[in-house]
């Protein structure tokens, strides 16, 4: 049976989830090419990501960051490639 807090809770695991693939993508930008690429470094980026996404004082923030990347990809505008678009904060 659904109730509102199983919602919340799927809802807080999305939007985590979301965060961590923002985050590995930001460690992967942000890699410097000389430096090996190592997984526990991106996987470390990637809980941090999570963390950021699920604090309820960032949410407004996010949720802008991801607003913003959804207009870029609905008006397909060429700021994929700048750093507002790709960095996590």
């Amino acid at each position: 049976m659904m109730n509102q807090k199983n919602i919340l809770l799927g809802l807080m695991v999305g939007w985590g989830g979301l965060g961590y693939i923002r985050g590995t993508i930001d460690y992967e930008y942000n890699r410097s090419y000389r430096e090996p690429f190592l997984y526990t470094n991106m996987f470390g980026r990637g809980v941090y990501g999570f963390f950021i996404y699920i604090n309820p004082v960032l949410l407004p923030y996010t949720v802008y960051k991801e607003l913003y990347r959804l207009e870029v990809c609905l008006r397909q505008l060429d700021s994929k490639n700048t750093d507002f678009y790709k960095k996590l904060l």
